[in-house]
């Protein structure tokens, strides 16, 4: 074993054996000793090392010197990968790089070799690294770990994340390089199934966020414009002459009925909608429409969510996930074995255990599992691609190809089985048809083919396309599991009477809503006049003309010729006072909450827009935590470069302030 270490390693292990003894008793006591204190974390005894992943290191077994550790084959870590990693690791911690690097590219032929698509936690120790070393200013070194890492996880987006924010410390200026590694983040997020729900399920949540900080604006003003409507009206029904801090008493009380009997946040919305919706205009009415709408779907929308974080995080789909990166390590296939045992109808199962024992070399068990997938399922190309490559890689080149055959049978656009089975018409000496499959599989998929080609080598695994589920298939499934957990197809009467009260009592409002909008209307709904804002109804002002403005202001300006002069300036001051305390409110809303001018203005898209990229821009830089992360990403955000988030929005809101305070013309 110590053949294979090269002759620096020897070196530096024979000249420094004595300081790594005296450097692990002092490792030791500062490991005690940080125990004790409750401060220190066991694993980060080297800033370069940095591993909250399924690899972490012990401290007993990093002190050991690296003869030692090469000659000890009995711990289960030292098997495979994990052992060149643990060397690679021991290296870094005295400083030789090189060695390292080349453990590193190591380590990336022997997943080719193992037909191996991803290690995301070799990536993600990698990207911790190259984080700790653009902390030290090291951007050189961190840069090439972050390109290791894209090696490692192809099409995983965390590696362009940290590469960007890499890109960015070492140089403000460099936006191109920011932006385009950006862009490939973008492009990763779309292509990677995992990554794409964690997307959809925070762009969820941030919607719901905004939907509630956006009916929320909207309702505290429909509370401003219209509660001396609300007022009026409670005042005509009432007999008498009620006082007015009475009145004003009542009508809070009248407002807050909802919390005072126990129906909550979601009965005091429905209440406020059916309250303000006489008062209202079109547009307003509108968004009272769209508000039931939201609050309708917002307890399946969450429902909804809470199920799609359950599946995600199944064994299910973690083994889906381990199928396509091509991970078949020991822990893959114990989960698959359990998941077969427990769902032995589920033929993806048996495919992706098939699979993952073809890869590790062990042929006949591979066989008999995707022998069952097929009898269980006989209608899916890839479990006769995979069954061939696994007759392939045993030299069974006859049965190979008749499984390829099947597999275009069933799916004439499949390039791999092109591929495969141009490679054992090869093998058969058939070289002319060897071609003609080739160039099938050119055509029919020309990048997947040509990355196959320039990775060719001796070893089967990687001569041969093994395929896997497509996002697609995934997304399927995932829909499929996330309905069934919510028994909708099944149980349609139970489900919808556990959910009676979100369905039914909406639409209950939305039924009682126009009724009540008619007798409200005979009754007489309290108007505001647009002149000079004084409150009116069809009982207190029954010479009415417009509508939209009150009797007085009617005959003071169009019946000019009996008004006395000392009336109608009495009424322009009047109109001058409300306008100004129209514009007051206008600006105290745009200034304590944003969008609320736009609002309060009845221009609702702008109002929208501003308040939901300020909410988004909060979210992201304060409340980061609100939203779900991969557990496998990388925090390649810290806090003072999030702050850079807030920039446009306060631009925006400032920009949406001044506009405010333009002079009228």
């Amino acid at each position: 074993m110590n053949s294979i270490l090269p002759c620096r390693a020897k070196r530096i292990s024979q000249r420094r054996g004595s300081a790594a003894r005296l450097i692990s008793v002092i490792l030791m006591v500062c490991g005690l000793l940080a125990g004790f204190a409750g401060t220190g974390r066991a694993y980060e005894w080297i800033d370069v090392i940095q591993d909250y992943t399924s690899l972490n290191v012990p401290m007993e077994i990093l002190r050991h010197p690296l003869p030692e550790l090469q000659e000890n084959e009995s711990q289960r870590l030292f098997n495979g990968m994990e052992k060149e990693w643990l060397r690679r690791k021991r290296y870094l911690a005295i400083g030789d790089r090189k060695v390292g690097a080349d453990i590193l590219e190591r380590l990336y032929e022997q997943m080719i070799d193992l037909g191996v698509i991803r290690m995301r936690s070799y990536s993600a120790s990698l990207l911790r690294e190259a984080m700790t070393l653009s902390e030290l200013g090291d951007y050189k070194e961190a840069i090439s770990r972050c390109n290791s890492a894209e090696k490692f996880s192809p099409g995983f987006p965390e590696p362009h994340k940290v590469l960007a924010k890499v890109y960015w410390k070492q140089n403000k200026l460099n936006l191109y390089s920011v932006a385009l590694e950006w862009v490939k983040v973008i492009q990763s997020v779309a292509g990677s199934f995992d990554h794409m729900v964690y997307f959809l399920i925070n762009v969820s949540l941030l919607l719901m966020v905004i939907g509630f900080a956006f009916f929320g604006a909207f309702y505290l003003v429909q509370l401003i414009r219209y509660y001396p409507l609300l007022t009026h009206n409670i005042y005509e029904l009432l007999p008498g002459e009620p006082h007015k801090a009475g009145m004003a008493i009542l009508t809070a009380f009248f407002l807050a009925v909802p919390l005072i009997f126990g129906w909550g946040i979601y009965g005091l919305c429905l209440f406020w909608a059916l309250l303000f919706w006489s008062y209202g205009r079109e547009k307003e009415q509108f968004l009272h429409l769209l508000f039931l709408v939201f609050m309708m779907t917002v307890p399946f929308w969450m429902g909804g969510l809470q199920r799609a974080m359950e599946v995600l995080h199944s064994d299910w789909v973690q083994a889906v996930i381990h199928h396509q990166d091509g991970v078949s390590d020991d822990a893959s296939i114990t989960a698959l074995t359990r998941l077969t045992a427990h769902s032995p109808k589920d033929d993806s199962l048996f495919f992706m255990l098939g699979t993952a024992l073809k890869k590790r070399g062990e042929y006949l068990e591979a066989e008999a599992r995707l022998e069952k997938a097929i009898s269980l399922n006989p209608y899916m190309a890839i479990y006769y691609n995979n069954l061939g490559n696994t007759f392939y890689a045993g030299r069974n080149i006859v049965k190979a190809v008749e499984m390829y055959k099947q597999a275009m049978l069933r799916d004439p656009q499949n390039a791999a089985a092109y591929f495969n089975l141009s490679a054992a018409h090869r093998d058969q000496l058939m070289l002319q048809e060897s071609d003609q499959e080739y160039s099938k599989a050119r055509e029919l998929d020309p990048e997947r083919i040509s990355h196959y080609v320039s990775i060719l080598g001796p070893s089967y695994n990687r001569i041969l396309i093994d395929e896997t589920f497509s996002n697609g298939w995934l997304v399927r499934r995932f829909a499929n599991q996330i309905l069934s957990m919510s028994e909708i197809g099944k149980k349609w009467l139970p489900f919808l009477w556990r959910n009676s009260l979100y369905l039914l009592a909406p639409v209950a409002l939305l039924l009682a809503l126009f009724p009540l909008h008619y007798v409200l209307k005979l009754l007489g709904i309290a108007c505001r006049c647009v002149k000079c804002g004084e409150v009116y109804c069809k009982r207190c002002r029954t010479s009415i003309r417009m509508d939209s403005v009150c009797s007085q202001c009617v005959h003071v300006f169009e019946k000019q010729s009996g008004v006395e002069v000392k009336q109608r300036i009495k009424k322009i001051i009047e109109i001058r006072r409300y306008m100004d305390k129209k514009m007051e409110t206008r600006k105290a809303l745009g200034i304590f909450m944003p969008g609320g001018a736009y609002i309060y203005s009845g221009r609702m898209v702008k109002g929208f827009f501003l308040l939901s990229f300020i909410v988004v821009s909060l979210v992201y830089t304060f409340f980061w935590d609100f939203l779900c992360r991969d557990p496998l990403m990388v925090w390649a955000a810290s806090w003072s470069s999030r702050i850079w988030l807030m920039i446009p929005a306060v631009f925006l809101y400032g920009l949406s302030v001044v506009r405010l305070y333009r002079p009228r013309e």
